[in-house]
């Protein structure tokens, strides 16, 4: 773990060096007034950022429905090409908080909870955001994090042209 760790912090350093920086929002999410902005003591899971974020990152604290998750911090993505071998993503459950990079393992899910195969999210078929952007749902259940992806199509996002055929990267 300490391995794959050091590896995504590899990651979101070169794509940091690499963009020349993502800007920073200048209102990050901020947590539900309820929240505990320390550890949960009940839960054993972190609910701050502390001692902060690298520069030009996210800290996502989970939003009031989403307890099961650590808060985490991330660089901001347009599409999962800004991500390198990570997704990007705008997570279920977290309003007001623009796409992030996401791993099976980034967020972390609470200790307390065990993880479950089964657990999933229920998707509608992949659509196109845009002529080079195709958008489509998934769900991590090693994490429990579900959420629409945002993929970079480099040929164009091809929309859904029959029933039985979903909207796909050219």
């Amino acid at each position: 773990m300490i391995r794959s760790r050091a590896v995504r912090i590899a990651v979101f350093t070169t794509l940091l060096l690499a963009t020349g920086g993502p800007s920073c929002t200048p209102n990050p999410p901020s947590p539900p007034p309820s929240a505990d902005l320390g550890m949960d003591a009940a839960a054993g899971c972190r609910r701050s950022c502390e001692p902060g974020c690298l520069s030009g990152f996210l800290c996502v604290i989970p939003s009031a429905v989403t307890q099961e998750h650590t808060a985490f911090c991330a660089p901001p993505c347009t599409t999962s090409a800004d991500c390198g071998s990570l997704r990007c993503a705008s997570l279920f459950n977290q309003p007001g908080t623009p796409p992030v990079c996401v791993a099976t393992d980034v967020p972390e899910l609470c200790p307390q909870l065990p993880m479950d195969p089964s657990w999933h999210c229920d998707f509608p078929p992949p659509s196109c955001k845009s002529a080079t952007v195709l958008m489509r749902g998934f769900s991590q259940p090693t994490n429990r994090v579900c959420g629409t992806e945002y993929v970079f199509c480099q040929n164009g996002c091809i929309s859904a042209g029959t029933p039985d055929k979903s909207a796909h990267c050219q």
